[in-house]
């Protein structure tokens, strides 16, 4: 029988197919069961019926004792408004919260208060939203000590509980707006409605009282406890229904041969244009980006390339895996704006820190690209370099241009995906020479984590020197030529401070003005002094504005000397004018000794009004004066 048996399931089209096509020409008693058997023990029909594995039965979540001891929590869309949904897994509690930024602080601030409450639960299960997997939320975790459990990503069902508390309170708000009522009302009356004939209302089980709503009741304070007992068949706590899992696989014991599909190392998964493989310590995430040579469909193909890899961008936050990011795209032109949408959802979603320690693929087409440039790897980095506001930049530079180009450009004899599966045969093979922990260890990542928080510490400190250098560059002059004007006594321990750092900061370029004597003190003292940029610069700016006061005074006091001068020689010439034979000024004004008067009198007045004028001149202009009055009465 085994030959009829080997004839009858030739062609490999399952068990129906063989049972039809044996019935048609033998016959033999247990010829059903045997072609059964037989087509169940074949490998080829194993490794390519892919359509015959069954599911694996969803794993139920494990009913909670009392209220509040874990909580559920999601973020949804309606009518244009985002909501934070929180429902308690005990009572089917929910509570609801209207967002206005979607950013992490907002969300944790209404946890919070949630907590403050009603205590903090033991367990919060939420999916992977931004909002759940940001580090402040995850100091917020530790800082009030629960417990943080995600869902699986792109895989709703395994938190389905919060998943129908979402429906049912988006459609309790519909029909609120729909009748123009109070949204407020329509929740108390929902968390005031029992759940079934058995169960009671969610504000009952889970504040142990009947709470008052519309409908008029007596409130009766009898402390009693509600204790149920909750089980598999209730379904209120549970993920899925039993009846969906009757035909999925069932839960396989240890030592259960299996069939292994080795056909290819990797398990991939297709949606939209994405792609991703998951293999045991790594997921790879392949994203296809637009097509940007049709200026016309860029914008279009740029938000369905966002909206596609935001969905599996959740998968990368997993701890402990490693993680490839394959950007796949066409080049051609600028990239559209709208891509840059990716960057701020990455850094969100994975935060600068994580995005930093992971390596960026890009799997490019190539053709236009490799006809522009020759070394395609030097000039696609070139190329996004040059790329302002370009998000394929940004993402790069976050990566730190750890870049690995796959595409038929590099390597025409290979595809991308062998490129890909090369790339990750080469990752296990340094991992197994650097020991278990391999080059991607966490103590590596965090290694790598404290050299780029340095890196970032003393870049914004450089940036700030800089600034101050260029500062210090532009004031220095104005001290030097202060510095040689006035006197060696005048606040000569702020010159001294303002040579110890402005000598260091400028360099070589200031050391001819500076002076040899005054340099070589300065540079001693400046190894023991050790003073900031920022000292240098406020020492600089108030000596230059006491310079400027100095200044001023001195302007000053010139300008009232010189009134005095002028009034001086006023009284001494009209003196003069009396002395003179006691006649009147109009009698002695004659023309004969007029000339020497007038010519004493403005040598007088242009010595006292000259801008620098010491009082020596000053003394000079009134003997000059004194003269010309003593030859005007001699020539009388």
């Amino acid at each position: 029988m085994s030959s009829s048996t080997d004839y009858t399931v030739d062609g490999h089209q399952g068990i129906e197919k063989c049972l039809l096509r044996a019935r048609e020409n033998v016959f033999w008693l247990g010829m059903t069961k045997d072609i059964t058997e037989k087509v169940k023990e074949c490998s080829i029909c194993e490794r390519y019926n892919r359509k015959s594995q069954q599911k694996q039965p969803l794993l139920q979540h494990e009913v909670p004792r009392g209220p509040f001891e874990k909580v559920a929590a999601d973020i949804f869309h309606l009518d244009g408004q985002n909501f934070l949904l929180m429902a308690d897994y005990y009572s089917k509690m929910p509570f609801v919260k209207s967002l206005k930024t979607m950013t992490s602080k907002e969300t944790i601030d209404y946890t919070e208060s949630v907590f403050a409450i009603h205590g903090i639960p033991k367990v919060v299960i939420s999916d992977n939203a931004r909002q759940f997997t940001s580090f402040e939320f995850e100091n917020f975790r530790k800082q009030w000590e629960f417990k943080h459990v995600t869902s699986s990503p792109h895989f709703p069902q395994s938190n389905g509980f919060i998943e129908r508390t979402v429906q049912t309170v988006k459609n309790c708000l519909k029909k609120a707006k729909a009748k123009k009522e109070n949204p407020q009302l329509a929740l108390l009356s929902l968390r005031t409605t029992p759940i079934d004939n058995i169960l009671p209302s969610p504000a009952e089980l889970l504040f142990n009282r009947k709470v008052q709503g519309q409908i008029p009741h007596i409130i009766r304070h009898d402390n009693k406890s509600v204790s149920m007992e909750r089980n598999n068949d209730v379904g209120l706590f549970l993920i899925g229904s039993q009846n969906s899992d009757t035909r999925m696989l069932g839960n396989l014991i240890a030592g259960t041969p299996v069939f292994l599909n080795t056909s290819d190392p990797t398990t991939q998964q297709q949606q939209d244009n994405v792609h991703y493989c998951v293999q045991p310590d790594r997921v790879v995430i392949l994203a296809k980006g637009p097509d940007i040579r049709n200026a016309q469909e860029r914008a279009v193909n740029s938000r369905q390339f966002v909206r596609s890899v935001e969905r599996f961008l959740q998968v990368m936050a997993r701890e402990g895996h490693f993680f490839v990011f394959v950007l796949m795209l066409q080049f051609g032109c600028r990239i559209s704006e709208e891509e840059m949408v990716l960057v701020t959802f990455v850094t969100a979603v994975l935060g600068e820190q994580v995005l930093d320690l992971h390596t960026l693929l890009a799997m490019t087409g190539g053709e236009i690209f490799e006809r522009e440039h020759g070394c395609w790897r030097s000039g696609f980095q070139t190329w996004c370099r040059n790329q302002r506001g370009s998000h394929l930049r940004d993402l790069m530079e976050a990566c730190r241009w750890r870049v690995h180009l796959l595409g038929d450009m590099g390597r025409r004899e290979t595809g991308p995906q062998d490129q890909l599966r090369h790339l990750l045969v080469s990752v296990d093979t340094l991992r197994q020479e650097l020991g278990q922990s391999g080059a991607y260890s966490r103590r590596h990542f965090d290694l790598a984590e404290n050299s780029r928080k340095l890196a970032v510490v003393r870049s914004r400190k450089l940036v700030v020197e800089e600034r101050s250098r260029e500062e210090l560059e532009r004031i220095l002059p104005r001290l030097i030529r202060i510095r040689t004007r006035l006197q060696p006594s005048l606040q000569l321990q702020q010159l001294e401070e303002l040579r110890l750092d402005t000598v260091q900061l400028v360099g070589d370029v200031q050391r001819e003005d500076c002076g040899t004597g005054v340099l070589e003190r300065t540079l001693a003292q400046a190894k023991l002094a050790k003073r900031s940029v920022g000292d240098a610069i406020a020492v600089c700016k108030n000596f230059i504005q006491s310079d400027d006061r100095v200044e001023a005074t001195e302007n000053r006091a010139q300008q009232l000397l010189g009134a005095q001068t002028v009034m001086i020689s006023l009284l001494v010439f009209v003196a003069g004018v009396v002395c003179i034979e006691h006649r009147s000024v109009y009698e002695i004004l004659i023309p004969h000794n007029r000339n020497a008067l007038l010519a004493g009198w403005v040598v007088c007045c242009a010595l006292c009004c000259f801008k620098k004028a010491s009082l020596q001149t000053h003394i000079v202009a009134l003997v000059v004066l004194l003269a010309a009055c003593l030859m005007a009465a001699y020539l009388e």
